[in-house]
């Protein structure tokens, strides 16, 4: 559990002048979660910040979630002094079931899986930016979007040891639309499964950086790329290496 220096204010609210750990676990209680008290569920411990703390000298909110399954979680208030919230686990053992992004904040992501029957596993929307640490495994077979970006959101990774490892029936397994971007340049993307469209689709001005990236698996149906309407696709003339079969875009687009 991180320490943090806090005591109560006028009006209930908690400061924060440290980053910060809540603990999710299965046989944690969301009436009695706090600071030194797991959570049931990563979303109750996010309100539970939103409700209760200031923060106070641009700190980081992680929520820790130990093995098991979780509800997902929306992440979408704007937080005076907070400056990321970092959403981790214990890879394979932590299984959320979807988790959204909205209203410019800023997430690290990973070492975890989501595994979601919703029509989106992963959702950055509203100038949202995230970042991968470690592994995020994104697992679905009901054909959903897998990782969607909308209305300017970003995802991009933390490092070069970064992974995405997107597997099952999908529609497209990177959706990528209206002035959104992934850049994952030098890291690994591993897909397995199959696209009904495609693993990488763009559209709206929107852009997928992937040069010197290393993809690995086996796509039995989909394309590799799918752009439209100005959109760009950059590997640094490594398509041949995205799984899946011929892709297409159209005249306004850039692939390379």
């Amino acid at each position: 559990m991180t320490k943090v220096t806090w005591q109560m204010i006028e009006g209930g609210r908690i400061p924060i002048y440290s980053d910060l750990t809540l603990n999710v676990s299965t046989t944690g209680n969301d009436a009695t979660g706090g600071l030194d008290s797991p959570f049931a569920t990563p979303q109750i411990a996010y309100d539970w910040v939103v409700a209760n703390c200031d923060f106070k000298c641009a700190n980081t909110l992680k929520i820790k979630m130990d093995d098991g399954n979780y509800p997902g979680i929306t992440i979408n208030r704007t937080i005076s002094g907070l400056n990321m919230v970092h959403l981790t686990g214990n890879g394979d053992n932590t299984i959320v079931s979807d988790v959204y992004i909205d209203t410019m904040n800023i997430l690290k992501l990973g070492d975890l899986t989501i595994s979601s029957d919703n029509k989106w596993s992963l959702l950055f929307v509203g100038n949202s930016r995230t970042f991968v640490e470690g592994t995020l495994k994104i697992v679905s077979n009901t054909g959903n979007y897998g990782i969607l970006l909308f209305n300017g959101g970003i995802l991009t990774q933390s490092d070069n040891n970064s992974v995405i490892d997107i597997s099952g029936n999908f529609v497209n397994m990177f959706h990528i639309e209206k002035c959104s971007t992934v850049n994952f340049e030098n890291a690994n993307i591993v897909v397995n499964g199959a696209a009904s469209s495609a693993v990488f689709y763009a559209q709206f001005n929107s852009s997928a950086i992937v040069s010197g990236t290393t993809f690995s698996g086996n796509i039995t149906n989909g394309a590799k790329y799918v752009l439209q309407g100005c959109s760009v696709l950059y590997t640094g003339g490594s398509i041949a290496q995205i799984p899946g079969s011929a892709g297409s875009a159209d005249s306004s687009c850039y692939t390379n």
